[in-house]
């Protein structure tokens, strides 16, 4: 059943990574919110999967480009899911700073 989840994980990521390539012909600009929503469900499906690290390093991914679309309450909610990914990992201190990013860029969307 884990196994199942990565291959998902997988499948999700390299959709994240299309959206992000550019080229002459087609898109001219990488899509960050479309990256964004692929990294995330990356991030879910490795977290299902029990791969705490890669959904780490997903949402971390997903924060990133949703902070470069400007919807700064789903990069803070992936800011939140990288710190609970680092808790499952024993990594408090990175837990903790992953927390506290998540408060300050949902306190943003209020400005």
């Amino acid at each position: 059943m884990e196994q199942k989840h990565v291959s998902e994980a997988l499948k999700e990521k390299k959709e994240a990574e299309g959206a992000l390539k550019t080229s002459f012909f087609g898109n001219w600009k990488p899509d960050n919110d479309s990256a964004a929503h692929h990294y995330e469900k990356a991030g879910q499906f490795f977290k299902l999967g029990k791969s705490y690290t890669e959904s780490k390093s997903c949402y971390i991914e997903a924060a990133k480009y949703y902070n470069a679309a400007r919807v700064l309450f789903s990069a803070g909610k992936c800011h939140e899911a990288a710190g609970v990914c680092s808790k499952e990992l024993g990594l408090f201190e990175e837990a903790h700073h992953h927390i506290e990013l998540a408060g300050d860029t949902i306190r943003r969307t209020e400005l």
